[in-house]
């Protein structure tokens, strides 16, 4: 079995999708419940744009470890793909409540609010983020008691921080997916 892994994981690097595929599944014959194989299948598929493909893959995986951050950003990530943006920011916001320090959760919270129309959380994950080309955008969609709210929660004015922190809260930059 662990053959086949380490083969289907040198395809999926190649880029090789449909044969990182079979030996996804050549190694799921012999330990068909394996978390660590289905989770390479899923991004087997993720990667050939099979995104009707990888959905079963994890939310099998998130039926099986509830408290798996990484499955429910990679499921919510799948239904952004399929433009289920309610799913999707289920899935993000158990993933981000999981695992706080995940900043891609809340990356893909701001797309996945912004698809559902839903500005304000949208504007607030971007800013969270060290979005703020994304958070500019969005900008738009809100009025300014909205905006100046968020900015107050966050403790920023909307010029960017307040002077007396500015040295503290820089904005981050995102880490590539």
């Amino acid at each position: 079995m662990e053959q086949a892994v380490v083969r289907g994981s040198e395809l999926l690097k190649q880029g090789k999708t449909d044969q990182a595929q079979r030996a996804f599944r050549a190694a799921l014959e012999v330990e068909p419940d394996n978390p660590r194989v289905l989770a390479l299948l899923g991004l087997s598929h993720f990667r050939a744009n099979e995104f009707g493909d990888a959905r079963p893959i994890y939310e099998q995986l998130v039926e099986r470890s509830p408290t798996d951050a990484s499955h429910r950003l990679n499921l919510g990530l799948v239904y952004l793909k399929l433009n289920d943006a309610e799913r999707a920011i289920g899935a993000l916001e158990a993933s981000r409540a999981l695992d706080p320090s995940q900043g891609r959760a809340v990356s893909y919270l701001g797309l996945a609010y912004a698809r559902a129309g839903r500005y304000a959380e949208a504007y607030r994950a971007f800013l969270i983020a060290g979005q703020n080309d994304l958070a500019v955008e969005i900008e738009t969609n809100l009025t300014t008691t909205e905006r100046d709210r968020i900015h107050m929660q966050l403790g920023r004015s909307p010029q960017g921080p307040w002077p007396e922190v500015e040295s503290v809260a820089r904005p981050r930059t995102p880490t590539p997916a």
